[in-house]
């Protein structure tokens, strides 16, 4: 369980924190936030989506394709 949590989380950050930094050049350059405001939610798309691989991952490789819901939450925590 360590290894994969660590493995999906260190994948998710890797990607959140390049998207804010392009978030952050393009607030910088422009005025108005309709871009950003895209962005920003496709980031929060990405994050959100590596949880769920990550739980789907450890049920299909550790689990023999059944989890409970107790230890899904606790990888996605």
């Amino acid at each position: 369980m360590k290894k994969t949590v660590l493995v999906f989380g260190l994948i998710a950050g890797l990607v959140v924190s390049v998207l804010m930094g392009a978030n952050l050049i393009l607030c910088y350059n422009k005025s108005n936030f309709e871009g950003n405001i895209l962005l920003g939610y496709a980031t929060m798309l990405v994050a959100f989506s590596f949880i769920f691989v990550g739980i789907k991952n450890y049920r299909d490789k550790n689990n023999g394709g059944s989890i409970t819901f107790g230890k899904a939450f606790k990888i996605g925590l």
